[in-house]
């Protein structure tokens, strides 16, 4: 199969939502449970501080982020902030690849996926990403995901959302990226493949303004 050429539109909040078939069951962690314990937070900010401080090689972050932000934003989200560390321990580098409105929007972004993230049936992926609060990328998402640089080249790929014509038909869709470009091939839904695996997308909203400026902007 050749591959496929696709316009970039903007990731979207939209149109995202898990797999909905009756056989994926909500194995969503309780909310009490979704936190972190000061070791833990500082193992995350550390990392997450450590890659903002860095230039990434094979891809580009959105300028001007402060790590004094995004630490404030995660500390307004802890249920997010969980979820993030999930992305982290599991290898997946997250980082900060679009500013939309008031949201970071962070996604793995280890230049493949990493072995513990592998050979997953699609349904399984999904599944775990359900679980720890994050999302799987539509074929828009991951076409946007990239042009901000190079992921999955001449290796492994990535489980994506298929759209629901290959679903009800029985299909599912991976993606990855070679010498022409990014593609996007269709498998059956029980078929897995050592060289598949996952990435998780998670939005974060900005932290809360407060005090005279936030008081200020409400009055204009």
């Amino acid at each position: 199969m050749s591959a496929e050429s696709r316009e970039l539109p903007a990731i979207s909040e939209e149109n995202i939502g898990f797999d909905s078939r009756a056989d994926i069951k909500n194995i969503l962690v309780p909310d009490k449970q979704r936190t972190l314990d000061d070791d833990q937070k500082g193992k995350l900010f550390s990392a997450i501080e450590s890659r903002l401080r860095s230039k990434p090689k094979h891809y580009k972050r959105p300028k001007w982020i402060r790590f004094s932000s995004v630490k404030k934003a995660l500390e307004e989200n802890p249920g997010l902030m969980w979820s993030l560390a999930q992305m982290e321990n599991t290898g997946g580098e997250p980082d900060i690849i679009d500013i939309i409105k008031d949201k970071f929007v962070f996604a793995g972004c280890s230049s493949v996926p990493t072995i513990n993230r592998r050979s997953m049936i699609h349904a399984d992926a999904l599944e775990y990403l359900n679980s720890i609060g994050a999302q799987m990328m539509t074929e828009d998402q991951y076409s946007l995901f990239q042009s901000k640089g190079v992921f999955d080249y001449g290796g492994p790929s990535t489980w994506v959302m298929p759209n629901d014509d290959r679903r009800k038909a029985g299909y599912v869709t991976y993606a990855g990226r070679n010498s022409s470009g990014v593609y996007f091939f269709d498998c059956r839904a029980d078929e897995t493949d050592f060289n598949r695996g996952w990435r998780g997308i998670l939005y974060v909203p900005k932290a809360r303004k407060s005090g005279l400026l936030s008081r200020l902007k409400k009055r204009d």
